[in-house]
């Protein structure tokens, strides 16, 4: 396989994921297994907007886990996907089917006032590789447009919050990865081919101008800016077919490769408070979720469920709670755990197979 296939690869997954997710029914909802001491400290963060499968209530949904409630966002969201909190928790982003399009729209953070803010777009979505995402500084939105849903190609639009501007900054629908805001609130990073080279680059916003985001080929994708926007987790192709995970210092211009297993690690991200990232890997030989310090040390599998695959993890804004999705034989659910794995929960039952989470600020 080479390099650039290997990280179509990874995009493709993300892919396959999503419409196995989109089309899964949930059964045995109501089932309770047997559960470990679960996370009850009502100083947690404990909610967000949501979409979901598998329950009654469709678009996007608000939790409550404490109160163990879930509503709809907003009675104008009932088509609603892909939400998303501003920085300051202010507005809640998201995308929404009208007339057989979907357009996106901007609700205030406790779901009313909700109003399209720019008729230029059409094929508003989002993917675990390209999400819907404010700027740092909550002035703007990044989001993928599809041209062509069944082929599940698309190009990434920028719109301000108002609406006013809506740019096209790629102008070659493909299937783009690793989109991720620079803290400069000026460009963004995002994975993908351009004249003939897949790799991660960065793209502005101002000019649209594209340049490599290092001298050297990256196949891999970009992940997230830690919460201090020094140093870039991402996840690539080490040169023997095997992905691990590595972080970019901004100060230092180098790159530092934290793990080395014969396992695929991928789709990092910081924990809240940047000393420790979450991630994915296969090195026990089914995808389970792993937490290490932010050098590298410390490697701890955190779900210990080698039968089943864990993927998708979601850390809560104050860091101490996750949510995760599990699949044993083929059959989704939605799991809730503390920061440091114990206390698991099955909350399939609340929620359903959760999709796209948001936490409130």
């Amino acid at each position: 396989m080479t390099r650039g296939n290997r990280c179509v690869w990874f995009l493709l997954r993300g892919l396959i994921v999503t419409i196995i997710l989109t089309a899964c029914a949930v059964s045995a909802q109501t089932s309770q297994p047997k559960e470990e001491e679960s996370p009850t400290n009502k100083e947690l963060s404990t909610d967000f907007v949501f979409t979901s499968t598998g329950l009654e209530l469709g678009g996007v949904l608000t939790v409550d886990l404490d109160e163990s409630t879930v509503q709809p966002f907003s009675e104008s969201t009932n088509s609603g996907k892909c939400p998303a909190y501003s920085p300051d928790g202010a507005l809640v982003a998201f995308c929404n089917e009208e007339n057989g399009t979907s357009r996106l729209f901007v609700a205030r953070g406790d779901g009313s006032d909700p109003k399209e803010i720019t008729d230029a777009i059409s094929g508003c979505s989002c993917s675990p590789d390209a999400p819907l995402a404010w700027s740092p500084d909550g002035n703007w939105i990044v989001l993928p447009v599809f041209t062509d849903a069944q082929a599940y190609v698309y190009d990434i639009f920028v719109v301000s919050k108002n609406g006013k501007n809506a740019i096209n900054l790629t102008s070659n629908p493909q299937r783009y990865g690793g989109v991720v805001w620079n803290p400069d609130n000026r460009s963004i990073l995002l994975t993908g081919e351009i004249n003939g080279q897949m790799d991660i680059y960065q793209v502005d916003i101002s000019d649209k101008k594209t340049t490599p985001f290092s001298s050297q080929p990256i196949s891999g994708a970009a992940s997230e800016w830690s919460p201090d926007g020094r140093q870039l987790v991402y996840f690539a192709d080490s040169g023997d077919g095997n992905f691990d995970i590595y972080i970019f210092d901004k100060e230092q211009g180098k790159a530092q490769r934290l793990t080395e297993t014969a396992g695929f690690d991928s789709y990092p991200r910081w924990f809240p408070d940047g000393q420790k990232i979450l991630f994915i890997s296969k090195r026990d030989g089914e995808d389970e979720i792993y937490s290490m310090n932010a050098d590298g040390s410390n490697q701890r599998n955190l779900t210990e469920n080698p039968t089943a695959m864990d993927i998708w993890p979601s850390i809560s804004r104050d860091g101490q709670l996750i949510i995760y999705l599990t699949s044993s034989d083929n059959q989704w659910k939605t799991m809730l755990m503390n920061a440091d794995g114990s206390g698991k929960k099955d909350i399939t039952s609340l929620v359903g197979v959760a999709g796209t989470i948001s936490w409130r600020p």
